[in-house]
């Protein structure tokens, strides 16, 4: 059953980095609780494959017996007073364990991940690989690290000049010949606002649209499909990675194929009604809806568009940057551009975001600059540039590509309010240096997260919908996730600070005589003044490499996303196999003792942890998408699995 598959300031020069998460240790891989349950999925398949040789040679029926794989677990009958087993079932309901199936039963084989050191995420805990969508033979053999096929069965052709064009300015250049023939690796990839869909566009010019499995029916007809697919055609995999086929979360086969744009795409995104815009290098963006299969709608530029966003509260409005260094509010409605802003000959713009309240907008360019807006006219209201001052770079002119920038509230000012609107949000631009920075709107580096690799792509960090973790891909293959965590770090920060600086003030007049430099120093420097007089003083610049990672493809890992909390909803409406257990588990309450396993039933826990049941959707250059799932019922299995074995329950 198992199967397997293949003017400006410069925000670096601000108060130095006083947190560094970093350790001297070189990465090491740990396997959390993976062994744990590995040893426990080894020893149910053995005791269900040795109870199996027993039934066949007693003729009775074991504790253990396996019978087809969707067939429901008869749990053995039980004595409650010998046991000390005590049931609370209210309302003439089934206990929770009625109806589990051995499926249900076997252990996903987790992922190794990889640590920084102990102040590392836990959140991909118990991450396993669940599936794997746009699968072709081509494909998942240039993917799975072992084949590499030169030729190219693309329908578009380009001269050598505009091929060398496109890879440059997408931002995912290479010099493997077999990587640029490739027309299917994936550029982009975005979650609709309502979670139900997953869009993902490339070089081929084709975007895809994948759905939710979001009900029972809608799960029973992915398993027919799934079925006739495995009977009418040979699947080809990659024996490395392992796939629990169990637990999908979208539709195999894509619900919508949009063909229009002639080169490749760089840009999506969706609106609250479910339309989308893409952003080409054909120079146009086009407007699309998922219930419909044409184009609705082309709106022509001068030259590529990198980079496309709907207004958040008023979808007839969207905003479009491109390389001719102009950003664009259009109006769909009239078909025509209602402001536009011309921002200087070097900026190349390769990136934007909208405020989430739309009243302001962040433009970030080849060069560095990062521009903010109003929304209504497109007037600047602040600039600066990103740029690392370091020995090796004393005199670097120009800033570091801006790829990404997303915007959120800003936790800060969440109980001390906000002087100026852009005060409210906080600000992750990722950059090609290899560096995600955390900025705030009075230009300042508020944290700065490394670890990832990004040299030569336009890979851009994104953040969980709470904003509690930031995820990104790499070209060293692998993904990585970090705790947006600055709050609780400046908290310390502060704290020690003022401890350090108010015991050297009290002692100041003792040594003003005797050391006047440290006096001097204590009395003039800025920092130390907003510090301990100026409570306004938000944070600390600080460097968060407490990083949690996982190799998640052969090659480079263009994209990653959290998927949002109204994906693991939706999911969890549709008979999913680690939903389902986890709410029969949060139905128990396990209480254990020395001698006895207590096991009530209670039929209003309906609750789940938000930060469990994480889902991870990751793309690679080959076009391959992969989605890993965190398993938030590895408990409850393995106390299912102990109950079933020893014959407590029924």
């Amino acid at each position: 059953r198992r199967r397997s598959s293949s003017g400006a300031r410069f925000i670096d020069n601000d108060v130095a980095s006083l947190f560094d998460g970093d350790t001297d240790s070189d990465r090491e891989e740990h396997k959390d609780d993976s062994d744990s349950s590995s040893t426990s999925n080894l020893s149910l398949r053995h005791s269900i494959s040795s109870m199996e040789k027993g039934r066949t040679q007693s003729g009775a029926a074991s504790p253990l017996d396996l019978g087809h794989f969707n067939e429901k677990v008869e749990f053995p009958s039980i004595d409650t007073q010998q046991d000390s087993i005590s049931l609370d079932i209210q309302n003439n309901e089934d206990p929770p364990w009625v109806g589990i199936t051995y499926e249900s039963l076997v252990t996903p084989k987790y992922i190794r991940t990889s640590k920084r050191n102990k102040s590392s995420p836990k959140v991909l805990n118990n991450l396993f690989l669940a599936q794997e969508l746009n699968t072709n033979e081509e494909n998942l053999l240039k993917a799975s690290g072992k084949v590499l096929d030169t030729d190219s069965n693309s329908n578009i052709t380009l001269s050598d000049e505009e091929e060398t064009a496109e890879t440059e300015m997408s931002g995912f250049e290479t010099n493997d010949e077999n990587v640029k023939s490739n027309q299917s690796e994936i550029f982009v990839m975005e979650f609709s606002r309502d979670g139900m869909y997953l869009a993902a566009a490339g070089r081929d010019s084709v975007i895809k649209v994948w759905k939710v499995i979001s009900s029972p029916l809608g799960r029973l007809e992915y398993k027919n499909a799934e079925s006739e697919r495995v009977q009418t055609k040979k699947k080809k995999t990659n024996r490395d990675d392992v796939i629990y086929e169990s637990a999908p979360v979208f539709h195999r086969k894509p619900i919508r194929v949009f063909k229009g744009h002639s080169k490749s795409v760089l840009s999506l995104d969706w609106s609250k009604n479910n339309f989308l815009i893409s952003g080409s290098m054909d120079r146009t963006v086009k407007l699309w809806h998922v219930d419909r299969d044409e184009c609705l709608q082309t709106f022509q530029h001068e030259d590529f568009v990198t980079s496309v966003r709907f207004h958040p509260n008023d979808d007839r409005f969207f905003l479009s940057g491109s390389l001719d260094n102009q950003a664009r509010l259009w109006s769909i409605l009239e078909n025509n551009v209602a402001f536009n802003k011309n921002l200087g000959d070097d900026v190349l713009i390769t990136a934007l975001a909208f405020t989430p309240d739309g009243d302001h907008c962040v433009v970030g360019g080849f060069n560095g600059s990062v521009f903010m807006m109003e929304t209504k006219g497109l007037f600047v209201i602040n600039r600066f540039e990103i740029k690392e001052r370091t020995l090796a770079h004393p005199f670097q002119r120009n800033g570091n590509k801006i790829t990404g920038v997303k915007i959120f509230a800003n936790r800060f000012k969440k109980d001390t309010g906000a002087k100026t609107p852009l005060d409210k949000w906080t600000y992750l631009i990722t950059t090609n240096d290899s560096k995600i920075r955390l900025v705030s709107s009075g230009r300042k580096l508020v944290t700065r997260f490394k670890g990832l690799t990004n040299n030569s792509s336009s890979i851009v960090a994104s953040t969980s919908d709470d904003s509690r973790y930031i995820i990104s891909g790499s070209e060293d293959h692998w993904c990585y996730v970090w705790e947006n965590n600055n709050i609780v770090i400046n908290k310390k920060l502060k704290s020690v600070i003022k401890d350090i600086v108010v015991e050297g003030k009290s002692q100041l007049s003792e040594l003003s005589h005797k050391n006047k430099r440290y006096a001097k120093f204590m009395q003039d420097n800025k920092f130390i003044k907003k510090v301990l007089e100026d409570d306004d003083y938000d944070f600390i610049s600080n460097e968060n490499s407490s990083y949690t990672s996982f190799h998640a493809h052969h090659s480079k890992v263009n994209v990653a996303l959290f998927a949002p909390e109204n994906t693991k909803k939706l999911l969890n409406l549709s008979d999913d196999i680690i939903y389902d257990l986890v709410k029969r588990g949060e139905k128990c309450k396990f209480n254990h003792s020395s001698d006895t396993k207590c096991l009530t039933f209670d039929s209003n826990n309906d609750s789940r942890e938000s930060d469990e049941g994480n889902i991870i959707v990751t793309t690679d250059q080959y076009g391959l998408i992969r989605v890993f799932r965190q398993d938030s019922a590895y408990r409850i299995r393995k106390k299912f699995i102990s109950l079933y074995k020893e014959g407590k329950v029924k």
